[in-house]
């Protein structure tokens, strides 16, 4: 609509246009760096402030001396557990997800209700503004002072409602989907838990037995070094206890980085830095390093992982949520269906007409629109099809980590029981050593050797227990038996 200004009304028009222009130039102006730098986003200095500001808050030093036993005894694994669970950021995130998901559900549900809008406008002129075009009374009849004009209109669009029930079915469905993704957050985290705490209660099982063996190994080898100088030893059996030294030695460093490692990982699941428990006191863990019990395998594991792990339901309703935007662009095919009532309060409209109502139907429909909804029908009909095969993929893939995880623990108990055999078959030999020791420096090496043989397969069998309780952690997360029931 072109509109034929009066010369006083072009005044006004004029000197609007040079301040909007005088703005538009100040603001896009190079030299006008201090308000351009208002809009600018440094997120390099947003993340280290918001970094630093979750390490003095999240990870005080002195936090570890708030949490029961965690300094004088060790935490037990039900101990790590609930720390866990509670301290945990990945699972604080999820949470939060979760509700966030919830307040936008809300939202769309909203949607479906019908439109109620309120405007008031004010106009002030001292010309008539004329228009154009034929018919439009609106502006021929314009009078030459202030006038508030009330505007009240309700519409409903039965199109646009069933776009929002889609849309806020789909959003539930996000809800769902984010409280699955919560309890899979969950059930890794108690797997990460237990599997570090029983590594590394074995570890620190294992720390001990190593320190003996490396001082047994020395104490060889400085003996083999003494018997080399009388020429009682051969060269190739000094050189030989030195190998064996420094495997000891290897064997010390070895698991000293992994009992560290693991601590770590463990300080890290639950919410914790290494450098806040260290002052003041050391993190350390209790509990019974045993042999897990030998559970009964169910027939079916993969259906077990199916019906515990939310994985598949996950993918099931995002499966429901593709049928749904299927649903969604069909609706889009059709006319658009808007019933709408409108009053206009104009008092200086016509001295004997002031208010006006109108109510009525409005349909829409747009070709170029209607094409492009029906490629999106086509492609949301297609997305259903791969929603459904991505529910079959995920349950293929959740069974075969389940039966991959029974069988990893399964030879993990094999392990156990064979270096169980021979850390027995060492005692035995050790019993035998000890039995024909005599003042010999030659049989008491014989016995330094056998406790040293000892010593290691203990070892071994400490480390062999606390990965088979590592791997029974595994299975449970893999079938989905470490959480209660979701």
């Amino acid at each position: 609509m072109s509109l034929i200004l009066c010369p006083g009304a072009r005044n006004y028009f004029w000197t609007a246009s040079i301040i909007i222009a005088g703005c538009l130039a100040i603001l896009t102006s190079c030299r006008w760096a201090t308000i351009a730098d208002l809009g600018k986003e440094d997120h390099i200095t947003f993340t280290k402030t918001t970094a630093m500001a979750a390490m003095k808050k999240d990870f005080p030093r002195d936090r570890f001396h708030d949490e029961k036993k965690l300094h004088g005894k060790g935490l037990t694994v039900e101990e790590c557990r609930q720390i866990a669970l509670t301290n945990n950021l990945n699972f604080q995130t999820a949470k939060l997800d979760e509700l966030i998901k919830a307040s936008l559900s809300h939202g769309e549900w909203a949607r479906m209700l019908p439109h109620a809008i309120v405007s008031a406008k004010f106009d002030e002129g001292d010309n008539i503004v004329y228009s154009d075009l034929m018919g439009d009374s609106y502006w021929a009849n314009y009078y030459e002072r202030s006038a508030w004009r009330f505007f009240l209109e309700g519409r409903w669009s039965p199109t646009d409602a069933a776009l929002a029930y889609y849309s806020a079915k789909n959003a539930d469905n996000r809800i769902v989907q984010s409280h699955y993704e919560t309890v899979r957050v969950s059930q890794k985290i108690v797997e990460s838990v237990e599997v570090s705490f029983f590594r590394l209660l074995s570890l620190q099982a294992c720390l001990p037995e190593a320190n003996r063996l490396v001082s047994i190994r020395e104490q060889i080898t400085k003996d083999m070094g003494d018997l080399l100088r009388d020429k009682l030893a051969a060269m190739v059996d000094y050189h030989k206890a030195k190998h064996a030294q420094n495997k000891a030695r290897s064997i010390l460093s070895q698991l000293t980085a992994d009992a560290e490692r693991q601590r770590n990982m463990l300080l890290s699941t639950m919410g914790f830095l290494q450098d806040s428990a260290a002052g003041g006191s050391r993190f350390d863990i209790q509990g019974e390093l045993r042999e897990p019990h030998v559970i009964q395998i169910p027939a079916d594991v993969e259906l077990e992982a199916l019906r515990n792990r939310p994985e598949a339901y996950r993918a099931g309703v995002k499966h429901f949520e593709s049928v749904n935007d299927y649903k969604r662009s069909v609706v889009k095919n059709f006319p658009r269906v808007t019933l709408f009532w409108r009053y206009l309060d104009d008092r200086y409209n016509h001295p004997y007409d002031k208010n006006r109502q109108q109510a009525g139907i409005l349909l829409y429909f747009d070709v170029v629109d209607w094409l492009t909804n029906f490629a999106d029908s086509c492609a949301a009909s297609r997305d259903t099809v791969k929603t459904e095969k991505e529910v079959s993929a995920i349950a293929l893939a959740i069974g075969s980590q389940a039966r991959m995880a029974v069988l990893k623990y399964l030879w993990l108990l094999e392990q156990v029981k064979i270096k169980g055999d021979s850390l027995a078959d060492s005692c035995s030999l050790l019993e035998v050593a000890k039995r024909r020791a005599s003042n010999d420096d030659l049989d008491k090496l014989a016995e330094s050797e056998a406790r040293a043989e000892m010593i290691l397969e203990k070892i071994e069998w400490q480390r062999a227990v606390g990965e088979s309780n590592a791997g029974f952690a595994e299975l449970r997360s893999a079938m989905g038996t470490n959480l209660k029931p979701f």
